[in-house]
Formats: structure tokens, sequence, C-alpha cells
């Protein structure tokens, strides 16, 4: 239901990727403990060693390089690669070359996309189950000025890139959420080049960095291959840092800024199946971070990708209905998640686990964990923690029903988490105004006989 990619093992929480090094010793030792989940190696490096990383279960892009100067013959580059890509991993994710406005600056970005995309048919005829992803450019630049809809109906996905060179710049777009401007393109997308640009005060709290950054990152996102220390190097506290998931969530959010510009349709999407918006809007935060395009890589047969907003398995839309429309993708996610909510008797962690798909046939989310590391456990824990920061929509007012009729509703409201919660307020409130109203009414009927026995009834 989550847009995880495959299954993997290891890790507490979303752990970094590594750009895997042309002199890898230390960075088998540092896979062999399972401190990292995935890794970006160049078809520079050795195929054993890409070889050795997809038998440890590592999900893996390969950057497929050319030369610096001319770019070859589409043919000649093929040819070049078939026999690499042949040895390791015909059906893998290969990103063919990187940032092209840095590589081949003098190289307009038309010709760049139509070389690209003959490479990309031509590999595809060899290996009709390779993934290509089209590389983003290192500056500023908008990808799709690269490549038209066309060309990038072909890729699997945008290799996208997170630099910064210190921790406020993290959330910035023109830094560390460089990624955000991909996000409109319908595509999943992978972080193959990402990390600290400058000299932290030591590799330990670059490594804290990292792991920041990657907690940061809504799902749909995944942090593939990161730098690691000073060019690329591994430093053995670092490792275990990683290992060890000691790295502490700064907060680097820019998805509650993007959730909230939805709140009126996540209020009426929740009420209308009987689900609390706080709880939807954290789903939205966690999954898609409020990226309407959000999607996932294929999640296996009979699954599909995950789409939208609520990141729901493509397989769950009726013909015709469009995954990416708010509404849609709203109503549809809700749906799903009212009725796992429901098959274990209303427990909302059950709902969620259920949701993700680690649940126990108890309704106690379990331990299995997707690619990016999280387990069933921690994504509830996501979730209900996302979900209090917007606390505040479970007492918003329909945006369709007007104002409340209840002004002093307001004054009581923000205390509540849920309108469950609100009508208990509601109902405390009534029934001291009640126990009130009677006091006063036994005093006056004491006055008043009181008043009798003086006077004489006159």
């Amino acid at each position: 239901m989550s847009g995880g990619w495959s299954e993997a093992a290891g890790g507490s929480g979303p752990r970094p990727g590594l750009c895997w090094p042309v002199a890898p010793a230390r960075a088998r030792a540092a896979f062999a403990v399972g401190r990292f989940a995935s890794a970006v190696l160049s078809s520079r490096c050795a195929a054993a060693d890409a070889r050795w990383l997809v038998r440890r279960g590592a999900f893996l892009v390969v950057r497929l390089d050319a030369p610096p100067g001319r770019l070859p013959a589409p043919a000649r580059f093929v040819a070049r690669h078939a026999g690499w890509v042949a040895r390791v991993d015909p059906s893998g994710w290969y990103q063919i070359l990187d940032a092209p406005d840095r590589s081949r600056p003098r190289l307009a970005p038309a010709a760049f996309a139509a070389w690209w995309g003959e490479v990309v048919e031509r590999l595809q005829e060899r290996f009709p189950g390779l993934h290509p992803g089209f590389p983003a450019p290192a500056g500023d630049a908008d990808p799709s000025a690269f490549a038209d809809r066309g060309v990038l109906a072909r890729a699997a996905f945008i290799g996208e890139r997170g630099l910064w060179p210190d921790r406020p710049r993290m959330a910035d777009p023109a830094f560390g959420w460089r990624w955000a401007r991909s996000a409109g393109l319908g595509l999943p997308i992978l972080l193959t080049a990402f990390g600290c640009t400058g000299q932290a005060e030591s590799w330990a709290a670059r490594a804290v960095q990292l792991l920041d950054y990657c907690a940061s990152l809504p799902r749909h996102v995944r942090a593939v291959g990161g730098l690691v220390g000073p060019a690329g190097q591994l430093d053995e506290r670092m490792c275990e840092l990683i290992g060890r998931y000691e790295g502490i969530p700064r907060g680097v959010r820019m998805a509650e800024e993007q959730v909230r510009k939805l709140a009126d349709e996540i209020i009426r999407a929740a009420r209308a199946h009987g689900l609390a918006p706080s709880l939807v809007a954290g789903l939205i935060d966690v999954e898609s971070g409020g990226n309407p395009r959000a999607v996932s890589p294929d999640n296996g047969p009979g699954l599909g990708r995950a789409l939208g907003l609520m990141q729901v398995l493509e397989g769950h839309f009726a013909p015709g209905q469009d995954p990416f429309d708010p509404a849609v993708n709203l109503a549809v996610g809700c749906a799903l998640l009212r009725d796992r909510i429901a098959a274990f008797g209303g427990r909302v962690e059950s709902g969620l686990a259920a949701y993700f798909g680690a649940v126990d046939a108890a309704g106690r989310p379990t331990e299995a964990r997707d690619a990016t590391g999280t387990s069933g456990t921690r994504y509830v824990a996501l979730v209900l923690g996302a979900a209090r920061r917007y606390a505040d929509l479970d007492v918003r007012p329909d945006p369709l029903a007007g104002p409340l009729a209840d002004p002093d509703f307001r004054s009581y409201a923000p205390r509540t988490g849920t309108w469950r919660e609100a009508a208990i307020n509601l109902k405390g409130i009534a029934d001291r105004a009640l126990e009130s109203g009677r006091q006063i009414v036994a005093e006056i009927e004491q006055t008043a006989a009181r008043a009798r026995a003086t006077w004489g009834g006159q």
C-alpha cells in the first residue's frame, strides 16, 4: 500500500545508501553488517562488486558512464555496456549518464534527450526488463527541459540529487530538497547523489546529518547513493553510527506545508469515510509528502506501483479513475484505510499496519520491513506522530458546511484530537450546564418557600 520497493532486511529506520567506491574493501565490510540499504555503482567498477551487492539483497542503481567529451553513438554506447549488464542484472535499475549539464555543457538539452531515448530503445531491445533512469541536471534547471514527455515516458525513474553545505540548508529547495523540482514528472525519484558537501566538524557529525536527511524524506523518495565522508571515504565510526541508527531526525520538514494546502480536501474525504482528518493528513505526510503525483516503483506481481497522495496501489483504482487527481486518490485511499481499520475492530494501529502491509492475524504491527528499512511498527509510529501535528484539522468545520453553529465551540475544540473527543467535551459542558441550571432552580424554589413561610402566602 505504501510506496515501497522490494522487501529488504535490516535497518531500524531510514538508512542512507552508499556511492560505491572504486576500491570497495571497507564498503564490503559495511554492507556485510547491514549498515547500508542500497548503493549507486558506476559501470567503471568491477561487475563482481555489482553481483556481490545483488546477492546481498541491496537495492542497486548502476550508472552507465561514458568518457568525457563528445557522446558516443548510441549503438556504440550500448555495445560497450551490454556485456556488463548481462553479467550483473538484465532487469536491474540503470541510470544512463549523470548530470548532463555538467558532463556535456555544450550539448543542447534536446540533443541529449534524443540520444538518451535512442540508447534506451536499443538497451530494451536486448534487455526488455531493464529499468532506465533519466539523469537530472546538476544545476538548478528543470529536468523537463532536458526531456519532453515522450522521452520521459521511456524512463522508470528520475535520478535526482540532494546536496547541502550545512544543516540549515537541508530543507532548502536549492540544496537538500533539490529533488522536489522533479516531483511533478509522475515518476519515481531515486536520489543517486546526496550528502553534505561542506566540512562537518567530524565524520560522525556528517553521519548524523545523513541519517537526519534520510529520515526527513517522504517515503516515495528513495535515498539510494550518498556521499559518505570526504571524497566518499568510509570511516568505521561513521559506519557504526549508521548501522545503529543513532541519528535523531531534526524536523527537516517541507511536507507539512504541502499537506496543509490540501486541508479542505483532506477534511472532506476523511469525514466522508468516518476517519479523523489528522490521521489521513499524517499518512499523506509520511507517504507522499503532499505530492499528488508521487509514484513508487513496481511493488511486484499483482501489486504494481503505489500512486498519488496516499500511495495507493494502482490495482485499487477503477478503470478511468485518475490516481493523480487528489479527490480520487483521497476517496480510494480513505475507503481502503477505513476498511483496514474496521477489519480489526476499529483499532487504528492495526488498520495502519494493514495499510502498510505488515500486520499479523491478531492485528499487531510486525517488524517486516520494506526497502527503505521501515518496519510495520515504525510505520505506525511515524504516521501517528505526523498525525499529532495535524490535530487542528479534526476540529475545523467542514469547508462546505459553513461556520460552526456554536460560536463557543472554538474555545474548547482545539483541546480535542478527534470529533469523538469533541462530542465528549460537548456532553461534559452540557452536563455541567444542566447541573448548574438545576442548582439555580433549586435555589429559587428554596427562596420562594422561605418567602411564603415568612409572609404567610401574601
